[in-house]
């Protein structure tokens, strides 16, 4: 019995170190729906304060990496990093750029906050830069983006004759790293009518088999296809596309190769943003074909040993899930065509070009 007047007498002591004093605040949390919207998307990051109130009764709650909104009037929730915002929407959590709107949304998620703490369109994130070593003969501008999480990516901009405003086509590398080819792809491509973009999403790597490496030492580090790093990477390359001088921003179709191709797609299954896709010896991410939304042009090389990923039944396989669920896609297969062989055969060159060229003319090209 004394034991337990003893540890009794001494609660209020244990408690000054268990609990803080009086003055000293406590640290910030993350509570109801910022708390499940937290858990989901990673880029929110940390709390910096605890969640408040407007006069309006709309709530908010500002990250280490944003903006957290809670609209009274129709509970709509979601965060915004100042480009992106992600929303716990009727089907779930889902992404679209500032500039965007879901068919099922009201009011803007910015609409009565301040410019500074939730901006409903970033600012141009790119400059003109310099030609990389050995491209100056390429005919291209070349201009420099800011990374969100710090570097530059270096795009290369290829424009048809004629002042616009034209679609936007960009074009996103493999996992072997930027090169001339994909810079002479863009020339190609911007023959039909586009603004091209390639971009060095990522760098650190020195090209395929007789490919022409183009260094960019600043460029983010390659992501893997789960990393949502993927998203943020090809979202500053877009959202720089966007701003460009003569571009047509409600008309964008992304083209990649290889991750490229993986990138494009999971790009375009959240973000409504994209009318068309094209996918070159792509991998084919099967769990998120139901949220694909824009129609697509699969090529593929039959014979593709890159690995199980772009093993051409896997290919197959997306295709026919993608058509069981009413998808408009497309897709070509190239008899005994390996991983790199749109770049390494002329004849497969020329029959992609104008494959992709005619599939982004119906898509971007007709009137609204």
């Amino acid at each position: 019995m004394g034991a337990i007047k003893r540890l009794i007498a001494l609660l209020p002591v244990l408690a000054s170190f268990l609990w803080p004093a009086s003055g000293i605040a406590a640290p910030c949390q993350f509570v109801l729906g910022f708390a499940t919207l937290a858990v989901s998307v990673p880029q929110v990051g940390e709390c910096v304060e605890d969640q408040h109130y407007s006069a309006n009764g709309d709530a908010q709650q500002a990250t280490t990496r944003g903006l957290m909104a809670w609209r009274r009037a129709d509970n709509w929730t979601a965060f915004t990093n100042g480009y992106m915002t992600w929303i716990n929407g009727p089907n779930g959590v889902v992404s679209r750029l500032n500039s965007d709107r879901f068919p099922w949304e009201g009011v803007s998620a910015s609409q009565g906050q301040s410019q500074s703490s939730a901006p409903d369109r970033a600012p141009s994130p790119w400059t003109t830069a310099t030609a990389p070593p050995g491209t100056a003969a390429l005919g291209v501008q070349w201009i420099e983006i800011s990374h969100t999480e710090g570097g530059k990516i270096i795009a290369a901009v290829a424009r048809p004759p004629g002042d616009g405003p034209f679609p936007v086509v960009i074009i996103l590398h493999g996992s072997h790293g930027f090169a001339v080819q994909y810079v002479q792809l863009a020339k190609d491509i911007a023959r039909g009518g586009f603004i091209a973009v390639a971009g060095c999403w990522f760098g650190g790597r020195l090209g395929f088999p007789q490919s022409a490496p183009i260094a960019c030492p600043d460029a983010p580090g390659i992501p893997e296809v789960s990393d949502p790093e993927l998203f943020r990477d090809v979202t500053d390359l877009v959202s720089a596309a966007r701003t460009l001088p003569g571009v047509r921003a409600d008309r964008l179709g992304l083209l990649g190769h290889s991750l490229g191709g993986s990138a494009a797609l999971i790009f375009a299954s959240g973000a409504p943003s994209v009318q068309a896709v094209v996918t070159d010896s792509a991998g084919y991410p099967l769990a998120k074909v139901a949220q694909l939304g824009a129609p697509l042009l699969i090529l593929h090389g039959a014979a593709d040993s890159k690995g199980p990923a772009t093993d051409v039944r896997s290919v197959r396989a997306y295709e026919a899930a993608a058509r069981a669920l009413g998808k408009p896609v497309d897709a070509v297969y190239y008899p005994g065509a390996d991983h790199n062989d749109m770049f390494l055969v002329r004849s497969q060159y020329s029959d992609e070009l104008q494959r992709m060229t005619a599939f982004f003319g119906q898509r971007l090209l007709a009137p609204a």
